[in-house]
Formats: structure tokens, C-alpha cells, sequence
């Protein structure tokens, strides 16, 4: 694989990557102290867990 290869590759990959959706933690917009990185809601009633 040469450069000019590895570089379009690379361009693909980030292209791709653009259009996954970035999931939010549940609430953070709500809360100062809880941050935007996504954790897997656990709760039984949680409605984002579903």
C-alpha cells in the first residue's frame, strides 16, 4: 500500500465517520455535572435503554 492509497483510505474512513450519529449521555443537556460522553443507561424504566 502506497501513500497516495493509504491517504484516500484514510479520507473514506473519515468521510464514513461523519455520518455515524453522536449519541449524548441521557440528560446531560440538563445537568451541568453530568458530561456530553456517552454511558449505557441501565435503569429498568430508562427510555433510552430500549
Amino acid at each position: 500500500m502506497n501513500k497516495i492509497e493509504k491517504k484516500r483510505l484514510l479520507k473514506v474512513r473519515k468521510n464514513i465517520s461523519k455520518k455515524r450519529p453522536h449519541f449524548k449521555r441521557f440528560e446531560s443537556w440538563r445537568f451541568v455535572r453530568i458530561k456530553d460522553q456517552w454511558r449505557k443507561p441501565r435503569g429498568i424504566d430508562n427510555k433510552m435503554r430500549t
